[in-house]
């Protein structure tokens, strides 16, 4: 609780960390053999990358993020009134704590490009239709320089002309 009359002013204690990056899905379709013995498989993954013209910070080459005015970069403003004190998002920076005056041509102020990336995923033997298998730090990259997402890649094995898996066992 907190006295005062309906003004707009800075949340104390700073604002959240920032964001990890995305985690992506990718469905794997494989042969029964393959699915047996394992494989390794090379995928080429679409994903958000760290602009390299900006550094990700969004802002055009020799300048930089300001400091929001609104909510004194703390990314959240508290609206009180009598008894009541309610935090928000701040409506200015959409809760980042940073304005860009001028943002960076190549990625439009995000930060972020779209490019494909070719990985080598090994798929161990004995892998089940639905499997997950996780390969951290390969999805998406973070807002502002933030920690990747993770890339889960989903098995779906292809039915076979002669044969059909019973658990551990082909029939």
């Amino acid at each position: 609780f907190g006295g005062g009359g309906g003004t707009y002013g800075p949340q104390g204690g700073g604002r959240r960390g920032a964001r990890r990056g995305s985690d992506l899905r990718y469905n794997l379709e494989i042969s029964l053999e393959d699915a047996a013995l394992g494989k390794e498989v090379r995928l080429e993954i679409p994903r958000q990358e760290t602009c390299a013209e900006c550094s990700g910070s969004g802002a055009q080459k020799g300048t930089g993020p300001q400091t929001c005015t609104l909510c004194q970069g703390a990314g959240q403003i508290r609206r009180t009134q009598g008894f009541f004190s309610v935090t928000t998002t701040c409506p200015q920076c959409q809760g980042t704590g940073r304005l860009i005056k001028n943002p960076c041509r190549q990625c439009s102020g995000s930060g972020l490009m779209e490019e494909k990336r070719t990985l080598h995923i090994k798929i161990p033997p004995g892998v089940e239709s639905g499997s997950r298998l996780k390969v951290a730090g390969e999805g998406e990259a973070g807002p502002n320089g933030a920690a990747r997402g993770d890339l889960y890649v989903v098995t779906h094995i292809k039915k076979h002309a002669n044969f059909d898996r019973a658990g551990n066992d082909l029939v």
